[in-house]
């Protein structure tokens, strides 16, 4: 039973010990007076997702803003973005193209190493050099998997190098076979 005062009205503290259905809105110990007296704790939970979720709503600000920007609504790119939505989904008539194309892009990121790999083997030409060179198509073949290929191509070019009279002809072995093992060529 709530506690009262002299006039019969129920006390400020046993008001706030009842359940907050049960007080009253208004005066001493009512709902707005413990609204506007108490300042809850806020959990260190909630302020790092709320730091979190500020920072994502930056972000997706920024992109926005970057996206809504004039070289977006260029007709160049508008087209590109169709096409590049048709290969992706093989629709109209770059259906059946998508395959092709990832191939050509893997070309054109791996061209300068490619190119490197190829100048070398016309640099350097000693004998084994150029037995090296035409073991590594046998090698790719006989791979199984990236790891393979790789300890094959590592224990035949400790060989060659061994057996390579010039600095200049062991250093462009090693870099040869470094630059084979930056991009992935087994299937």
């Amino acid at each position: 039973m709530a506690k009262s005062n002299k006039e019969g009205n129920p006390s400020p503290e046993s008001v706030r010990e009842q359940p907050w259905w049960n007080r009253p809105v208004l005066g001493k110990g009512s709902l707005i007076e413990g609204i506007i007296q108490t300042k809850p704790e806020v959990p260190e939970e909630a302020l790092i997702e709320r730091r979190k979720n500020a920072n994502d709503l930056y972000i997706f600000a920024k992109t926005a803003e970057a996206i809504d920007s004039p070289q977006f609504l260029d007709q160049e790119f508008i087209t590109y973005i169709k096409i590049q939505y048709m290969l992706d989904n093989d629709l109209g008539e770059y259906a059946g193209l998508k395959q092709s194309y990832r191939y050509l892009e893997l070309a054109i990121d791996v061209k300068d190493l490619l190119l490197f790999i190829n100048q070398t083997e016309l640099r350097y030409r000693g004998y084994k050099q150029q037995e090296f060179y035409d073991q590594v198509p046998h090698i790719l073949k006989e791979s199984e998997d990236a790891d393979t290929f790789k300890q094959q191509l590592e224990a035949t070019v400790v060989e060659a190098i061994d057996q390579t009279k010039t600095p200049e002809g062991k250093d462009a072995l090693s870099h040869y076979v470094d630059n084979l093992n930056k991009f992935q060529i087994i299937p």
